[in-house]
């Protein structure tokens, strides 16, 4: 209802309303896929829905509580509000001048939760008070023959295992390197197809 009645709904009502997605979002949805991307299609909508002249005025009065305003997940969300942050300040014209630190506490919220880099040339294109905030606050690439490596050898470790209840324990481990994602595409690639214990 909110992603197509949105143009009516007044600017401070839809920072609200963004604020309670959020916080719908960090409840865990068992079995609720659809309804979880449906809040979070929702949520970018009103980020990117959100006029230039209004991001300032309406973001701002958040800033007491700047978790409220950033996906406490979703990278795409908080790149989202970046971007409309960075669109809002080269129309309005502030952020050239000292005068985008109002948004700072924000940035760091966003940097705690979802840590991302921009391309240099993305950094060329942001007002200077987002550009430096990124260039000072940037996060290390990781070494791809690393990731190569230590993919490989989950897939040797993906290989030994012959009981689905070993595989599902090795990949629910908390804090385990995040490389499933690329172990299907190594399966995919090697085996032309998916193994369904996997």
């Amino acid at each position: 209802m909110f992603s197509y009645r949105m143009h009516h709904i007044q600017p401070n009502y839809r920072v609200q309303i963004l604020s309670h997605l959020h916080s719908l979002a960090a409840v865990p949805q068992t079995n609720q896929t659809q309804l979880h991307l449906c809040v979070e299609s929702t949520a970018l909508r009103l980020i990117t829905n959100l006029g230039s002249a209004e991001v300032q005025p309406h973001l701002s009065r958040f800033l007491s509580e700047p978790k409220t305003l950033v996906s406490a997940d979703s990278e795409e969300l908080n790149r989202a509000l970046v971007l409309t942050l960075a669109r809002s300040m080269h129309i309005t014209g502030t952020g050239g001048d000292g005068s985008g630190t109002w948004c700072k506490d924000l940035l760091n919220i966003i940097m705690q939760n979802t840590p991302h880099s921009w391309a240099d040339h993305t950094l060329q294109c942001f007002p200077p008070i987002l550009s430096d905030f990124f260039l000072q606050n940037s996060i290390s690439k990781e070494d791809k023959q690393q990731i190569k490596k230590a993919v490989e050898e989950e897939y040797r470790n993906w290989s030994s295992m012959s009981n689905e209840n070993d595989i599902l324990a090795h990949f629910a481990v908390p804090n385990s390197p995040p490389l499933f994602l690329c172990l299907l595409w190594k399966i995919i690639l090697d085996n032309h197809r998916i193994s369904i214990v996997l």
